[in-house]
């Protein structure tokens, strides 16, 4: 989780039907009328019923409209409750295996033997017995024996000084030698792996990394928890100049930037079709280049709609599966004294204090069917139209509101969408919030959701890259990430997201992180993920992204918008070789 300093815990009023007025919340809005959206409302009394528009081109033009369709539109087919088991979902593993039990998959186990003191031979005890000589033949046996004693010795003194292997008892004499290590390495020397990690402490690791010292004789892990602040030109850096780690933590987005820093994965590892059977399918789509895989991922993570359980009880609404649904919602939980918003129905619509807006546009636009890579499309424009429709139609947001997190632990906002990390801080600032979360709203029967997650690679310079793999496939096997989970689960909330689908029904139940394992077989990734601090190749995305969605939100025509958008994201995909990747 990434470690953002907190801000300080304010002491927060009791839950009622109206929230306290927040901060900056006598501000005027600056939100333009003019916006090209003129259907008036329909009277409260009778809501207008408007049909899902189907995934199509253009899909969320119908419900970029100033008509809010009543709460309970259906769709065109039941979507599965909460709680209720995905399409497809992987049948459980259990349990983590007892003390004792086999090393995971793909961690070599050094073997041993016993060497008898000094090394002699078992020999029978009977002594034989000889006929006496009936040949003359025989008498030359003596010489034929002294012939053999002789050559004998010669061969002994030719290998004690011209080569050969150590005796046991040279072994035992304490050279500091070690033996060859298992996961890989220079035979006889010991090797250490230079681990750099992000957001978990060495701590996390103490346990599993013995285990795996243990079973590889020889190979040690040392690992160190970096800061987030300038981490991949740091990163990039190291490598290039030969002093990096031998493997490393990074977002599954930078794959095409680290391309020179990144070493394929062997299929010793995982072959193509063992990754895809393991991860979920967003993880192969983004850490693979021309066929070859480059990253494991430890952890997942990505969107989900967040809702204050209060304030939805109070209202007698159900939390939402659709975007209609989700619109009703918010505003019949918006509160608003003339035209000040005193507490919000979602946080969306803005660039300004939305944490993660970049996750939910670049969400909207692909289930509307855009070309992340071509935005200058209707698609594009549809789907940037009805998130600003959010502060500039419905009203149900404002830019004089505190940041999401903060507002929604406040209980200045009903809904928010973010990542599972969030839920730490928002426990942390507000420990007695009422809260949940749900999946992503659908726009139709196609499900689409969003990933944001972390991966480790190796790197193509490292002097160890085979024990480096082999301690990413032991970290990722099932048994070692339930351990992670637990350790990490002893100091907050929840541990990090399991990435393997075959662990996903163990948290089936578990609050806060089902709805995100939902989820996660149905998600996509691209380069507008929030919070990776690159400087590179997502910050420089969303920063278009952040311009485009303040200029339409001051008037000026989409269609001028989207052909600056349009320039800047062919020409950040060219400066970091990204227009093949997926």
């Amino acid at each position: 989780m990434p470690d953002i300093p907190l801000p300080t815990p304010v002491v927060l009023p009791p839950q009622s039907a109206t929230a306290p007025t927040p901060a900056g919340g006598s501000q005027a809005s600056n939100t333009p009328t003019n916006m090209p959206i003129n259907t008036p409302l329909p009277p409260e009394s009778s809501p207008a019923q408007v049909p899902l528009p189907p995934a199509s081109v253009g899909a969320l033009s119908s419900l970029s409209s100033n008509s809010v369709p009543k709460i309970g539109t259906p769709l065109p087919t039941p979507l599965p409750q909460s709680g209720a088991p995905m399409p497809g979902a992987p049948i459980p593993t259990g349990a983590p295996n007892a003390p004792g039990s086999p090393t995971p998959p793909g961690v070599p186990v050094p073997t041993s033997s016993t060497v008898r003191p000094g090394g002699t031979p078992v020999t029978s005890k009977a002594t034989p017995q000889f006929a006496k000589p009936k040949n003359p033949v025989l008498k030359f046996l003596p010489w034929i024996v002294g012939m053999v004693v002789v050559l004998g010795l010669l061969a002994f003194l030719f290998t004690r000084f011209f080569g050969g292997s150590s005796t046991p008892s040279e072994t035992q004499k304490g050279t500091g030698t070690a033996p060859a290590p298992v996961g890989g390495g220079t035979p006889g020397q010991a090797i250490t792996l230079e681990y750099w990690g992000l957001w978990e402490p060495a701590e996390v690791f103490e346990e599993v990394f013995k285990e795996f010292e243990k079973d590889n004789p020889g190979v040690q892990v040392r690992y160190t928890k970096q800061s987030h602040r300038d981490y991949r030109e740091r990163l990039q850096t190291a490598i290039s100049s030969g002093n990096g780690p031998d493997l490393f933590r990074f977002h599954a987005s930078w794959t095409p930037m680290l391309k020179e820093e990144l070493a394929a994965m062997p299929s010793s590892v995982y072959t193509t079709t063992e990754f895809q059977d393991v991860f979920y399918p967003v993880a192969y789509k983004q850490l693979q280049s021309e066929g070859q895989l480059f990253g494991v991922p430890l952890m997942y993570d990505g969107l989900a709609l967040f809702y204050n359980k209060k304030m939805f009880e109070t209202a007698g609404i159900q939390p939402p599966k659709t975007w209609v649904e989700l619109r009703n919602a918010a505003k019949a939980l918006t509160l608003s004294s003339g035209s000040t918003i005193e507490r919000g129905g979602v946080a969306l619509g803005s660039a300004k204090n939305v944490d993660h807006f970049s996750d939910i546009v670049a969400f909207l636009l692909l289930q509307n069917g855009a070309d992340l890579k071509k935005p200058n499309s209707q698609e594009t424009k549809d789907a940037i139209s009805f998130y600003t429709n959010f502060v500039t139609v419905d009203k149900v947001w404002s830019d004089t509101l505190p940041s999401s997190t903060i507002a929604f632990s406040r209980g200045d906002v009903a809904m928010i969408f973010a990542p599972s990390w969030r839920a730490h801080e928002i426990l942390a600032l507000n420990p007695d919030l009422s809260f949940a979360t749900t999946t992503l709203p659908k726009l139709s029967t196609e499900q689409i959701s969003w990933a944001n997650y972390w991966a480790e690679g190796v790197s193509s310079k490292g002097k160890n890259k085979q024990a480096a793999w082999n301690l990413l496939k032991y970290l990722s096997s099932a048994e070692v990430q339930q351990k992670l989970y637990s350790t990490q689960s002893k100091t907050r909330s929840f541990g990090e997201l399991y990435s393997r689908k075959d662990l996903a029904d163990s948290l089936a139940n578990a609050p806060y992180v089902e709805a995100f394992l939902q989820d996660a077989p149905y998600a996509q990734g691209w380069y507008l993920s929030s919070n990776t601090f690159d400087k590179g190749i997502d910050d420089q995305m969303i920063k278009y992204y952040e311009d485009a969605i303040t200029a339409s939100m001051q008037g000026k025509q989409l269609e001028q918008v989207l052909e600056t958008l349009g320039l800047g994201t062919t020409q950040i995909l060219r400066q970091y070789n990204a227009t093949g990747s997926n």
